[in-house]
């Protein structure tokens, strides 16, 4: 394994598919086809082709050309990006899917019809007779929009109400003078073929999703997308937007989850809002660490790449599919062997792989780990060894460069079986293994360290507490009470021992407040300790306080210090010792 084969491999797994991306759409534009756009002086072509530019440059991958009332704008569009004489501009449809679309004017209030790109003008025109749009009518005045909604659905496209809480939208008023009531809405909100809501303000928005939860509008039975989108009706020039309304292209968006940027991906997309409309609050990059994909060589699977099985994941979640045998498990074995370096002495044959890479994104960096293992056989006990060889390469530019075998960065995954999980159910401190498992990982040796300390003192108090067991027989507690010099080495271990603890408390603590991070407002972790050594010594200081009116100083302290050696004594046995006299 070399930085070629590194290199050669993380290019051949980038060209591989990764499952969905979230991308940007904006499925309200209008171009100069609707008489309130403003050109600013400039040609018509000019600003054709500068929308598209425009939602290029945003890295925007699917438009809507929408005009009031018309095809027109996108039919041009369609037009100009099959000239020949502009091959620059023909070239920009590789980075963009522009969608057939129209704003229909129903009755004062504004819906969108979208449809695929292939949705010729002969079906345009046939769509617009059908709806009652024609040369002497700008307005449709002959359905109400739920029947509308249906008729999009018909031809194939996309109904989404349009800029709901603004000028003409259908949650601009609720007056009685209102064309349309409550009821015409909740009706039309029930449709199946409605696919979006157009919103422009965020306030409006909560107040729209509060009122549509309500049972004679959608309840709780159907979700239904909001969308932002720019409604833009004119272009940039020199820095300045030229439209009296909307907003410039890029500067109101929708995130969208989508597997391919088409219309049938949108379509299905809007159908699944909860997993698939993303915000903007959400998309933002974070510094977790991911698995960009590996690379296998290994019997068990097939070869798609030189000799490696190529796997690539997504960001998010992955979901390996396969029957019995197939190396579902196997593959979780080799990440967590190849992060973890965890050196496994099973002779389970799922091991047995000649060489792997994983390819990680952390901190924005991407890393290349290879490893492999090797077995030794002892020459004496005939016993199989396993050890790890793992190589550390970090990108730079566009090749990797070895940064050493056992790098400071640290990667490590944790997984589970089906079984394993399944267990986990009935576990309830199973989330507590989880959180020492992180701290294991993070903060390994200092663990380690404290565990030590933590296990050798409870040891040695033990071993000294069963030695005065035998020796004293039912004296144990006065002997224990009486050895001073025990006393004080006891009381000296066990603050140690709380020390110890509490620095292992603090890292769990920390690995807590991480996963909430993560987990955000859905659950909730909170750690506690128990009723520690310290919690023990408060609780004395306490009571001596309490009894300190009745007696004098120097009966208040010995009366102190037994209590203080019953209570260490009793802890140390995990049972209550009482005194009698």
């Amino acid at each position: 394994m070399n930085v070629k084969e590194i290199n050669d491999v993380y290019n051949n797994l980038n060209n591989k598919f990764q499952g969905a991306k979230v991308v940007k759409i904006d499925l309200h534009i209008h171009t100069p086809a609707s008489k309130c756009f403003e050109k600013a002086g400039n040609t018509e072509d000019f600003c054709y082709k500068s929308l598209v530019k425009e939602a290029v440059e945003n890295d925007i991958k699917i438009i809507a050309i929408t005009d009031h009332n018309t095809f027109d704008g996108f039919n041009k569009v369609k037009h100009l990006l099959n000239d020949q004489n502009d091959i620059e501009f023909q070239k920009l449809q590789k980075n963009i899917c522009i969608l057939c679309g129209i704003e229909i004017d129903c009755l004062s209030k504004h819906l969108l019809a979208i449809f695929d790109v292939t949705f010729k003008e002969e079906l345009q025109q046939k769509f617009m007779i059908e709806i009652g749009l024609n040369e002497n009518c700008d307005v449709v005045d002959t359905y109400g929009p739920s029947k509308l909604v249906e008729i999009i659905e018909k031809y194939g496209g996309i109904a989404i109400l349009a800029h709901v809480d603004a000028k003409n939208g259908f949650f601009e008023e609720f007056s009685k003078e209102s064309i349309f009531s409550g009821r015409t809405i909740a009706k039309l909100l029930r449709e199946k073929a409605l696919c979006g809501i157009q919103y422009c303000n965020d306030l409006a928005k909560i107040k729209i999703e509060e009122l549509i939860k309500q049972k004679d509008y959608l309840g709780n039975d159907t979700n239904i997308a909001f969308l932002k989108f720019s409604d833009a009706h004119g272009i940039v020039v020199n820095g300045k937007y030229t439209g009296r309304s909307g907003h410039k292209i890029g500067e109101e968006y929708s995130l969208i989850k989508l597997s391919e940027s088409s219309f049938y991906g949108l379509k299905l997309a809007l159908k699944d809002p909860d997993s698939r409309i993303i915000s903007r609050i959400e998309n933002i990059e974070d510094e977790r660490p991911y698995i960009i994909g590996m690379a296998l060589d290994c019997e068990l699977f097939s070869k798609n790449f030189s000799n490696y099985t190529l796997i690539r994941f997504h960001k998010q979640m992955n979901c390996l599919i396969g029957g019995r045998g197939t190396g579902k498990s196997t593959i979780l074995k080799i990440l967590n062997y190849i992060l973890n370096g965890d050196i496994n002495k099973n002779k389970d044959k799922l091991y047995w792989f000649h060489s792997a890479i994983l390819y990680v994104k952390w901190n924005k960096e991407v890393y290349a780990i290879g490893g492999s293992y090797f077995e030794e056989v002892d020459e004496y006990t005939n016993e199989i060894s396993r050890n790890l060889k793992r190589k550390t390469y970090k990108l730079e530019g566009e090749k990797f460069r070895y940064i050493g075998k056992n790098s400071d960065v640290l990667f490590f995954i944790l997984g589970y079986m089906q079984g394993q999980l399944s267990n986990m159910q009935e576990n309830p401190n199973a989330i507590l293994e989880i959180i020492e498992y992180f701290g294991i990982m993070r903060n390994g040796k200092d663990i380690e360290k404290n565990t030590k300390t933590i296990e050798n003192l409870n040891k040695r108090l033990s071993l000294k507490l069963e030695e005065y067991e035998r020796n004293t027989h039912k004296k144990k507690l006065i002997t224990f009470l009486k050895d001073e010099d025990y006393i004080n080495k006891y009381c000296h271990f066990k603050e140690i021992i709380a020390n110890a603890v509490d620095n292992k408390f603090l890292i769990y603590k920390d690995i807590v407040d991480e996963i909430n991070k993560v987990l955000n407002k859905y659950v909730k972790l909170e750690i506690k300790k128990g009723f520690s050594y310290k919690d023990r010594s408060l609780l004395l200081e306490i009571f001596c306080k309490k009894i300190q009116e009745n007696y004098n100083y120097e009966k208040m302290i010995k009366i102190k210090k037994i209590l203080k050696h019953v209570m260490e004594y009793s802890s140390a046995r995990d049972k209550f010792i009482f005194l009698r006299y």
